[in-house]
């Protein structure tokens, strides 16, 4: 693959950057080995005098692991992307027998859900498209644009990892200077691969070959003339003075 072109070109060497590359993939495996536990630990208190409790064990158990697995994408983008985008979602968990609770839980968009972009914040707008988008003092923000059909840009909650700034590279990511690399890289070991197909592969070859006469006087190297087709410069003869032509001339 040449150089992403398109967004959605680079949106898939992004993702396989991340995911799929030797040296990459390790080091963000270790940082989710030491930073994202399996299970996470949550309470909760009705007030904030109030001492905190632990939850009920189904929905301990829900949460642990959802905000676990939640974590590990939010690592995982935020190193691609520079920033976190999710949504509140409402997950329903049956508390006694014929009742159910709903409970708010943060879903990560998937990668390839969205797109994005650096813009200047201008103006001093309010309300909650505002605020969920960046900061007060931000000069820029990352304006993601979901694709889902079920997601309105009003309800995601972007979190920057690193700050925006004016950039014209087609969605900016924090490895931008890796990702030509890898482009190359990638071109390189196609490349190789279509040298090593070849080699392995037969291939016939043919040639012609006219064979010259034994007869090297002046005729017999016209007759060699007329069989190649194109015309050859004939050697010269050198004769002593007072001596008649000989049949077998040398050549200068």
């Amino acid at each position: 693959m040449s150089c992403p072109r398109t967004a959605g070109d680079k949106l898939q060497l992004l993702t396989q950057l991340i995911r799929c590359e030797t040296t990459v993939r390790p080091c963000l495996n270790r940082i989710l080995s030491a930073v994202v536990p399996r299970h996470v630990a949550i309470k909760e208190r009705e007030t904030a005098a109030a001492p905190f409790k632990a939850l009920a064990d189904e929905l301990d158990l829900f949460l642990g692991r959802h905000f676990s697995k939640f974590l590990a994408a939010a690592l995982e983008m935020s190193y691609m992307c520079g920033f976190v985008v999710f949504v509140i979602r409402r997950h329903r968990l049956q508390e006694k027998e014929g009742s159910f609770k709903e409970t708010p839980i943060p879903v990560i968009l998937p990668i390839g859900a969205f797109t994005w972009a650096v813009r200047p914040v201008v103006g001093t707008a309010s309300g909650s498209r505002r605020k969920r988008r960046c900061p007060q003092h931000a000069l820029y923000y990352y304006d993601v644009t979901p694709s889902h059909p079920a997601v309105r840009a009003e309800d995601l909650h972007v979190y920057s990892h690193a700050d925006p700034g004016p950039t014209a590279e087609l969605l900016p990511s924090p490895l931008d200077g890796l990702l030509a690399d890898y482009a190359q890289l990638r071109n390189f070991e196609a490349l190789a691969r279509r040298i090593d197909d070849w080699n392995s592969t037969k291939h016939i070859t043919t040639s012609e070959k006219v064979d010259a006469p034994r007869d090297q006087t002046t005729d017999g190297i016209s007759l060699l003339d007329d069989q190649v087709g194109r015309p050859r410069r004939r050697p010269a003869i050198r004769v002593p003075a007072g001596q008649p032509q000989q049949n077998r001339p040398a050549a200068q």
